[in-house]
């Protein structure tokens, strides 16, 4: 076997960011005027973080300094960072949607997985496109939730 100088090892890895982390997946729940919006992240890397960003104008591409490309236009936002599990998994907790996101509202969402031990490299998720909907039946009142319809095997 040949050594290879470790600069060049180096090298490599920063050319080829994939090399050490894992493509992660968005995906969200149905959002709701006046209701809440939850966002899951799987497959990433193990232990690191996941800023969620979106955008109301539209899909992109926007490319960064750092060479990391977006499918969303500017402006584009973000939410805090959310930390992957030790098997990149993680879940947001419910949140509000604002009371600007009415029906028919559109959002583009994608997330950036932020891998401190490969250079630190930035990957994009897939983009997701949100467009907020009626929440169906009556609003649940303040002291209940929300449970979705469907059917179960008992027993």
């Amino acid at each position: 076997m040949k050594n290879i100088p470790l600069n060049l090892l180096l090298l490599a890895t920063l050319v080829t960011p994939n090399l050490l982390s894992a493509q992660a997946t968005l995906s969200i729940d149905p959002v709701y005027e006046g209701g809440t919006a939850t966002f899951h992240i799987d497959s990433g890397s193990p232990n690191t973080f996941v800023v969620i960003c979106y955008s109301l104008s539209g899909i992109g591409p926007t490319t960064f300094p750092n060479l990391l490309i977006l499918d969303l236009s500017i402006p584009i936002g973000q939410l805090d960072p959310i930390t992957l599990d030790q098997n990149g998994d993680a879940d947001t907790r419910p949140l509000p949607v604002p009371s600007s996101m009415t029906v028919g509202t559109q959002v583009w969402v994608q997330g950036v997985q932020v891998s401190v031990f490969s250079m630190p490299t930035l990957e994009a998720t897939n983009m997701v496109p949100v467009t907020v909907e009626q929440m169906p039946g009556p609003p649940p009142r303040p002291d209940m939730v929300l449970i979705a319809g469907g059917t179960f095997e008992m027993g």
